[in-house]
């Protein structure tokens, strides 16, 4: 099978659904590609207690408010109701249970190959997100047999684990999270990073009150302050490590170097033994499907806000894309319809520099 479309969108997360809405405001012909038989498959693989770190307020996609829940902060169950309900309300074409094999730039645009269809884009926004592939320090192969090892992307609930001691490796959002979830259950070891810690509210206000009154989610990736920011991990927000460890019962450790036969070795030689672990230690990219040079050389696209150097080509939902709140729900909107006025720009050059019979070989239309 083969379709020809205007702007082809790989992913129907959150960035893809949003830059959906953008090109239905353009009245473009597009489709949008998703590997999972459903929307929002990142959200649907991660644990079941998770919650965003952002209220209700500060979680909004373009043209329509997240809905008030009985949370304050939304559950993971809650925001895949939004984006389905998105979905549902601009009728975005998703194609499900279609796994990009190839992007190759052609003379006419992009020719990309699915499980089942061949498309030629005259455009293409990449929008499968910035976790990707797990990334796992290579010592972990070198434990025994006999211990759980599970990445925290397929992390679900306690029951997933055996009886015995647990070790979480990494003190971000992710691993803070599980840590306190398995802390009823079991016993836990947390293995700290050098993560950035912020406190939940100040003054009475809740810290993302805060950042959007102050404009400090208005920060540049290219300003003095945001090179800065974008090169430290993303800080844990509302929690102490101290007290949580207190509370909980938490053992903290420093950050695990490697392995030693059954005993895992910590950076200050401190050794323990457990029977399951938790690897909270974040991504790292897989574009291995995109056969465009454009990326760096760790494997991360290099763009200026979401622009590659191949024309028409656009990414969109990375972290620090142009502002600190790219990646998250309600940071989006800046971004998708920055890239949307890309599109309508090299639309509207490709119609003006060729001739009526090549307009309708390469389905260029009017708008």
């Amino acid at each position: 099978m083969f379709e020809q479309v205007d702007v082809l969108i790989i992913g129907a997360g959150q960035a893809g659904l949003a830059m959906g809405y953008q090109m239905i405001q353009q009245n473009r012909k597009f489709v949008i590609l998703e590997q999972s038989p459903q929307i929002a498959h990142s959200w649907r693989t991660r644990w079941d207690s998770l919650k965003l770190i952002t209220p209700n307020p500060y979680n909004n996609l373009p043209g329509l408010a997240f809905p008030q829940t009985k949370n304050a902060f939304p559950t993971k169950e809650e925001t895949i109701a939004y984006l389905e309900l998105y979905a549902k309300t601009f009728e975005l074409p998703i194609r499900f249970n279609e796994q990009v094999t190839s992007v190759k730039q052609i003379p006419v645009g992009f020719l990309v190959e699915s499980s089942n269809i061949t498309f030629q884009a005259q455009q293409i926004v990449i929008a499968s997100g910035p976790y990707q592939k797990p990334k796992i320090p290579n010592f972990a192969t070198q434990l025994p047999q006999d211990v759980f090892q599970i990445h925290s992307s397929h992390y679900r609930n306690p029951q997933q684990l055996q009886s015995g001691d647990v070790l979480v490796v990494g003190s971000g959002n992710s691993g803070v999270q599980i840590a306190r979830e398995l802390s009823t259950t079991h016993k836990v070891y947390l293995s700290v990073s050098k993560t950035p810690h912020l406190p939940r509210k100040f003054l009475g206000r809740d810290l993302c009150w805060w950042m959007y009154s102050l404009k400090v989610t208005s920060i540049t990736k290219n300003s003095r302050l945001g090179q800065k920011l974008s090169q430290r991990p993303d800080a844990v927000i509302g929690v102490d490590i101290d007290a949580l460890a207190k509370q909980n019962g938490i053992i903290l450790l420093e950050r695990v170097d490697s392995v030693e036969g059954n005993k895992i070795i910590c950076t200050n030689k401190q050794s323990i033994e457990v029977s399951n672990i938790i690897w909270a230690t974040g991504f790292q990219p897989d574009y291995h499907w995109i056969k465009i040079p454009v990326f760096d050389e760790k494997g991360f696209p290099v763009h200026e806000q979401g622009v590659t150097a191949v024309k028409g080509l656009y990414f969109v939902g990375l972290r620090w894309q142009q502002r600190l709140n790219s990646s998250l729900l309600g940071g989006l909107a800046p971004d998708v319809s920055f890239i949307a006025s890309q599109i309508a720009a090299k639309a509207l050059e490709d119609f003006l520099t060729v001739d009526n019979s090549e307009r309708k070989n390469l389905g260029l239309t009017k708008r």
